[in-house]
Formats: C-alpha cells, sequence, structure tokens
C-alpha cells in the first residue's frame, strides 16, 4: 500500500466518520402545507460552513454541494419536480433513500476496501468497495491542496445525477 492510499483511505474513513456524527441536514426542507416546497438556504450555508471547516472537502466539492442544491431548490419552486409530499422520499434523485455521503444505507467506514485507479502527485480517483454487508463500489475523487488529501467528488453528490426526477412505478 503506497502512501497515498493509506491517505486516501484515511480521508475516505474520517469523512465517512464525519457524515455519520455530523448535524449538517443536506436537504433543508422548507414546507408549505403538506408538500415540500423549497431548500432552506440558510441552513444549506451554515451546513457548508461546517464542511469547510473540518477541511475535509475542496472547494470544488463544496461548489459542486452548492449548485446541486440550489438547482434542486429552484426546481422545487417553479414546480419541475412533482409534488414532494412531507413523510415522502424525494422526488429527484439525490439523498433519496440512499446517504449520499456512502451511497449507502447505514455506516461502513470499518468495512471498506479502497481501490486506486488513477493517481497523480496532485490528485487521485479512487473506487472504494464496502464489503459488509453488501458488495457495492463507490467513486471518490481527491485532489492535494497544499499538501493535504481533500475531496472533490464524491458519486452521491454528482451533480447530473442529483437532479434527475425520481421516475416511480
Amino acid at each position: 500500500m503506497t502512501q497515498t492510499t493509506t491517505d486516501v483511505e484515511r480521508l475516505v474513513k474520517n469523512v465517512l466518520l464525519w457524515s455519520d456524527t455530523t448535524s449538517i441536514d443536506l436537504l433543508p426542507v422548507i414546507k408549505k402545507g403538506n408538500i415540500y416546497n423549497g431548500i432552506d438556504t440558510i441552513m444549506v450555508n451554515q451546513g457548508i460552513i461546517q464542511m469547510q471547516k473540518t477541511n475535509l472537502f475542496s472547494e470544488q466539492f463544496i461548489d459542486n454541494y452548492k449548485k446541486l442544491i440550489y438547482t434542486i431548490n429552484e426546481r422545487l419552486h417553479n414546480r419541475y419536480y412533482d409534488d414532494w409530499l412531507v413523510g415522502d422520499l424525494p422526488t429527484f434523485s439525490f439523498a433519496n433513500d440512499l446517504n449520499p455521503w456512502c451511497n449507502c444505507q447505514g455506516y461502513y467506514a470499518d468495512h471498506i476496501d479502497i481501490g486506486i485507479t488513477k493517481e497523480n502527485q496532485n490528485n487521485a480517483e479512487t473506487i472504494y468497495r464496502i464489503t459488509i454487508p453488501y458488495d457495492f463500489e463507490f467513486t471518490v475523487r481527491i485532489i492535494n491542496q497544499n499538501g493535504q488529501w481533500k475531496i472533490s467528488y464524491l458519486s452521491g453528490f454528482d451533480y447530473e445525477a442529483g437532479i434527475k426526477k425520481d421516475v416511480r412505478e
């Protein structure tokens, strides 16, 4: 295992641990009657400040999260998505029945296997596999900013995938 692999594994585990213990609400919704019709952007901005303080996330990651949430907010306001009823899952893909930090439904930081697929001195793309109790893969991109590895992409926060309408049968 290279030093980079060790650093990446430590970073991913730290992010999963932090996400499991943080009070940040990734989708702080506003409701009108029995419908969620927007996102509380003040709470989003407070969450972003908390993310920045961790020193785990790159500006690229935080900018992507902002873009994702603000697009969802706009689409909720203009009724692009079907009505999102209070108590139901979102009518878009982001954070819909899966925790976007791991694209899973539980906490598995102790059961991940890191496999770097591309790396250079300044960035790396890795796939981590959660092996217990499920076997699935999750893509992580990291960058080295001022000598410190930071998350620049998590597949659970993918912009294009996250803003898609949820197709329900």
